[in-house]
């Protein structure tokens, strides 16, 4: 009797645990989203988001030719953001073209609209290795 008594407790808090993570999930997801569409509204040229994208694609090989436009971001950002909300949390090896897309595009108009060196997103810490 304890046992059974125990295990459902135990499987009540999982439950309980899964809906509230859930929950989470969901308002976390409508907070992304709302930021995504907020940053696409800063106002930023043609020619600086394309010198932009021009200078990262010099550091990276990418097959991508040209930034989509701003809707072609964002259709991007809906297919992988669709894909997130409907499959688990697993890790995975490689991206998908998409992911990669949406990324490269997101630096782009992150640097375009601050004036940064795309290089500097990513702080190095190298220390040679030890003998």
């Amino acid at each position: 009797m304890k046992a059974d008594s125990d295990m459902m407790s135990e499987t009540s808090e999982a439950l309980s645990r899964q809906e509230s993570e859930k929950s989470h999930d969901t308002q976390f997801g409508a907070f992304d989203k709302e930021k995504f569409y907020e940053f696409m509204k800063i106002k930023i040229s043609s020619s600086q988001k394309n010198a932009t994208f021009n200078e990262i694609r010099k550091g990276i090989t990418y097959k991508l030719e040209q930034l989509p436009d701003d809707n072609g971001i964002c259709e991007y950002f809906e297919k992988v953001y669709a894909k997130c909300q409907n499959t688990s949390r697993q890790g995975k090896k490689n991206w998908t073209e998409e992911e990669s897309t949406l990324l490269l595009s997101i630096m782009t108009l992150y640097c375009a609209a601050n004036q940064e060196d795309y290089s500097s997103l990513v702080l190095l810490n190298f220390r040679p290795f030890e003998n």
